[in-house]
């Protein structure tokens, strides 16, 4: 389905993205991951230098501002559950992973520009898999491969929900739901 642009902008967030996902629904899609706001979005090398991070090592409220956002959406994807028939949502959240020796967090890998990207053509840093960030926004390979993982196979249960991707891709819709209800009942399943 199409959407005018002046009707997107006179939508909310949460409007769009229902229109959104019960258009892939009536396209057939039935198992779909939504990812959230990494809740660390604060501690991007850019957001310090614009916001000042008071000698913390990210700028708290911005972080403090995404943790509503993500606790909605996760809210979202338990309605669409409920309401669309067959279909199969679950939420991913993303988190910076300091414990997996990426030992630098607060330089990016490469000489940034005044958009807090890399510089064309300058030279990367020697270790670039020590680093979180490539440059003052974006995440490392390394980040993206440990969040990859985490959204496959649960490596952390509290960022997925109601399930991790391996278990959505195998699982059939009556699994699902069953799922579900034991993860409401119990809090929380170990995959």
């Amino acid at each position: 389905m199409f959407y005018p642009l002046r009707l997107i902008h006179k939508i909310s967030d949460e409007t769009f993205l229902v229109l959104f996902v019960q258009t892939l629904h009536r396209l057939g899609a039935r198992k779909i991951a939504v990812f959230g706001l990494g809740d660390l979005i604060g501690c991007t090398l850019a957001e310090i230098y614009i916001f000042q991070s008071n000698g913390s090592l990210c700028v708290d409220n911005i972080n403090a501002a995404v943790k509503p956002f993500n606790q909605k959406l996760i809210s979202l994807i338990d309605d669409l559950n409920n309401k669309l028939s067959g279909a199969q949502f679950t939420y991913i959240g993303s988190s910076a992973y300091t414990d997996r020796g990426l030992s630098v967090a607060d330089a990016p890998c490469c000489k940034i520009s005044e958009d807090y990207q890399c510089i064309e053509s300058s030279a990367p840093c020697e270790s670039p898999n020590n680093y979180i960030f490539w440059d003052g926004l974006h995440t490392t390979e390394m980040v993206n491969l440990v969040t990859a993982e985490n959204a496959y196979t649960a490596q952390d249960s509290d960022n997925v929900h109601p399930m991790d991707i391996k278990t959505l891709v195998h699982s059939t819709h009556q699994e699902f739901m069953i799922y579900q209800l034991k993860k409401r009942k119990f809090g929380r399943i170990l995959v």
